[in-house]
C-alpha cells in the first residue's frame, strides 16, 4: 500500500496544526527573517515579506502536487500563528518522508513544538500509513536533537560539510524514527 500525505488540520491541547495559507506570509517572515531563528537553516535569513511570501507560494505548489505538506502551528487560545511543521522528500512506495521545523523565538522552550510533533507523528504513522520519519539536523542545533531523541528518534549517520551557510561547509546529523520504534515508546 501506497502512503498518501495531505497536510490536514490536527488538534492538540493549546495548538492547531492547520494547512499552510497564502495569508501566512508575514508569520512566516518573522520566523524565518530573524537570524537566531535561522542560525540551523541552511539558507539565509528572509530579508523581506516579498521573500516570504514567493516562500509560501513556493511551498504551496509542492504542497498542490502533493510532493510536500506544510502546516501552521497556531496557539488555540488567541489564534496567533507561532510556527511551521514541513513534510518533504515524501516516498509513498516507501512510506517514508522527512520533517523540519521551526518556532518563533518568543515560543520557544515551552513545549508547543513537541507537542505539535506528537500529534503530527501520530498522525503519520496512523492515518498517512508512513513506516518511518527522518530528520536532518545541524549537529549544534542542541535544542532541535534533544527535542528529536526524546521523540524516539536515533542518530543514523553524520555526513561532513553537507550544507553550506554564510561560506562555510556544515556538517549533518541524520536521524530516523521507525513506526514500530513509535508505537513501543508509546506504550511505555
Amino acid at each position: 500500500m501506497k502512503a498518501r500525505v495531505t497536510a490536514q488540520t490536527i488538534n492538540s491541547r493549546r495548538l492547531l496544526l492547520r494547512p499552510l495559507l497564502a495569508e501566512d506570509a508575514a508569520a512566516l517572515f518573522a520566523i524565518y527573517g530573524d537570524e537566531e531563528s535561522t542560525r540551523f537553516w541552511p539558507g539565509l535569513p528572509l530579508a523581506d515579506r516579498a521573500e516570504a511570501q514567493a516562500m509560501v507560494r513556493a511551498d504551496l505548489r509542492l504542497q498542490a502536487a502533493e510532493e510536500a505538506a506544510y502546516w501552521s502551528l497556531v496557539l488555540v487560545s488567541s489564534g496567533r500563528m507561532i510556527g511551521r511543521i514541513s513534510l518533504f522528500h515524501i516516498d509513498g512506495t516507501q512510506r517514508r518522508a522527512e520533517l523540519g521545523f521551526a518556532m518563533h523565538g518568543k515560543f520557544r522552550r515551552k513545549g508547543y513544538m513537541r507537542e505539535a510533533l506528537q500529534a503530527l507523528l501520530e498522525t503519520c504513522f496512523t492515518d498517512f500509513k508512513l513506516q518511518r520519519m527522518e530528520a536532518d539536523v545541524d549537529p549544534e542545533n542542541h535544542a532541535s536533537l534533544t527535542l528529536l531523541r526524546g521523540l524516539g528518534f536515533r542518530e543514523e549517520g553524520r555526513p561532513s560539510g553537507r550544507w553550506q551557510k554564510a561560506g562555510q561547509r556544515r556538517d549533518s546529523l541524520f536521524l530516523g524514527l521507525l513506526k514500530s520504534e513509535w508505537q513501543r515508546l508509546k506504550a511505555l
